[in-house]
């Protein structure tokens, strides 16, 4: 008769005692990033309001109005400065960029979570992967300093969940279809380099398809 044997549990590398102090750190960091660089405009960031604002005013793409200029490389991001200078001036323009921005970042983390639980972590190491990713300076610092880096980001995490539901679903359908390349679409408008999550999705999408 077989007997049940009894084995040390191998350890886990993915259980909370492992994980806690990592995203502790995790949160320090991102919080020293965002108290420390929050308040403030990077110079890449104010040249895109100069654009808005003579976007708003009809001279779209001009830096020097009269002049069009091409150093401009997010048309969707000047489109939502120049609404909101429309609505309210400097102000709008400044505070709703800020806004947007800072919801971006924590947006990325959350859909980062999100999109590494539906590929199968666990729901702690799905945390820390999005503590890790508002921990990172090179993006929270462009991010929160009024760039359009975590907005494009938003996008192309956004259209990969949406393929991954997909994915999950086993047969195709219109609504997440439709999400995954309304939003690749979307991180093109945003940067020039959309180009290459949608190579990458849009391959993905094929290959399960057929």
């Amino acid at each position: 008769m077989r007997t049940a044997q009894t084995s040390r549990p191998e350890k886990d590398w993915a259980a909370p005692q492992w994980t806690r102090g990592l995203a502790a750190l995790a949160v320090l960091v991102a919080g020293y990033v965002a108290w420390h660089w929050g308040p403030l405009f990077s110079g890449d960031a104010l040249i895109h309001v100069i654009f808005m604002e003579n976007a708003a005013n009809g001279h779209w793409f001009e830096f020097n109005r009269g002049i069009p200029d091409a150093s401009s490389t997010s048309a969707l991001w000047t489109v939502v400065g120049a609404v909101l200078w429309r609505l309210g001036g400097v102000t709008w323009t400044l505070g709703g960029i800020k806004l947007l921005c800072v919801a971006a970042w924590l947006g990325n983390a959350w859909l980062a979570k999100l999109l590494a639980q539906r590929l199968g972590a666990t729901s702690s190491v799905a945390t820390l992967l999005g503590l890790l990713l508002l921990a990172d300076p090179s993006s929270g610092i462009n991010a929160l300093m009024g760039m359009e880096n975590a907005f494009f980001s938003c996008m192309v995490l956004g259209a990969a969940l949406a393929l991954v539901r997909q994915v999950e679903a086993e047969t195709p359908g219109l609504q997440m279809t439709a999400a995954a390349f309304g939003l690749l679409g979307l991180a093109v408008a945003t940067r020039p380099e959309g180009v290459v999550p949608i190579g990458v999705v849009g391959g993905a999408w094929v290959l399960w398809m057929f």
